[in-house]
């Protein structure tokens, strides 16, 4: 007989890992493609996750939803923050250089330094996303996760316009202009993603037959994330705490999520330094920061043919 072998679902864990990396992955090669096949596949599929974690969750959804937008919305302000440091540093570079080449080079390291803090905030957003999953009831652990899912496909496609423009504001040196038109596409893009994350949610989260006063507004919800990124530099290691309630039944402790999407950026912004500071020293730091002039190419023997002879000193 021949055995049958039932199909296997990945996990929670297993989804939430192939998100991150895919993430890592799309930063650096700048290929957004599976983010858009996982929008194009829930298109098809159709699935409210939202309305399943409502049933599982009951009232406590609510707050849940509000702290996994306040980490997608977090991500995209984040590479918005990214772009204006190299912005702004474009702009200083095009007034304080003269030479050409030089201005590149120095736009070069800037986009190289703050690449790295995209790379940062990616690991802190999915390891806060990690404890905040983990801190819900089993059952209710794979929607929370795809709720997650579905606002980080929606906010790659901002993520992908940053970093779009963040790799050809070395091709626009010398145009203000278009350094000034491509700052207002990077904000136009996480808005919009943001509105589409937040509108999403809402229309699936809202009820046309429930009264208003049953509705909770987004800022109650949102004092849901209060504290979460405290501890973002040891976010990989939290470990969830669950409470047992008189059934004996376990359940998630009453969590703390971000009280806005700032509290990211601020954390990234502080962990993840990436100018050097100006201080009163700079200006004595600056010469040693500047390579000599390499000594030009001595003649060849042919040249010193019929030149008279050094004397031999006595």
């Amino acid at each position: 007989m021949t055995a049958v072998v039932t199909a296997k679902k990945l996990q929670w864990t297993q989804r939430v890992a192939l998100i991150r990396q895919n993430l890592h992955s799309a930063s650096r090669t700048g290929d957004f493609t599976f983010f858009k096949a996982l929008q194009a596949q829930a298109f098809f599929e159709g699935t409210d996750y939202v309305a399943t974690l409502t049933a599982a969750a009951g009232d406590e959804a609510d707050f849940v939803i509000s702290t996994i937008d306040n980490l997608n919305a977090g991500i995209a302000y984040c590479h918005q923050d990214v772009f204006k440091n190299i912005y702004d540093r474009a702009k200083e570079i095009i007034a304080n250089e003269e030479d050409f080449q030089a201005k590149r080079a120095s736009i070069r390291v800037d986009i190289s330094q703050q690449k790295q803090t995209v790379e940062s905030a990616i690991d802190k957003m999915t390891n806060s996303a990690i404890a905040v999953i983990e801190q819900q009831p089993p059952a209710s652990r794979d929607a929370v996760a795809h709720v997650w899912i579905t606002g980080t496909t929606l906010i790659a496609d901002a993520i992908e316009v940053c970093l779009l423009k963040i790799n050809d504001v070395e091709y626009s040196m010398d145009d203000l202009i278009g350094l000034e038109d491509s700052y207002n596409v990077v904000k136009n893009a996480v808005v919009s993603g943001i509105s589409a994350l937040k509108g999403v949610f809402s229309l699936m989260t809202s009820d046309p037959n429930a009264p208003n006063e049953e509705r909770i507004p987004p800022t109650t919800a949102s004092s849901y994330a209060k504290g979460v990124f405290r501890r973002f530099s040891n976010a990989v290691s939290i470990n969830p705490q669950h409470a047992v309630t008189n059934h004996g039944t376990p359940s998630a402790s009453p969590t703390k999520a971000a009280r806005s999407p700032s509290a990211l950026r601020a954390s990234i912004s502080l962990s993840n330094p990436t100018t050097m500071p100006s201080t009163p020293a700079a200006a004595r730091i600056a010469p040693h920061l500047t390579l000599n002039v390499i000594p030009g190419t001595p003649p060849a023997e042919e040249e010193y043919q019929g030149c008279p002879d050094v004397p031999n000193s006595p």
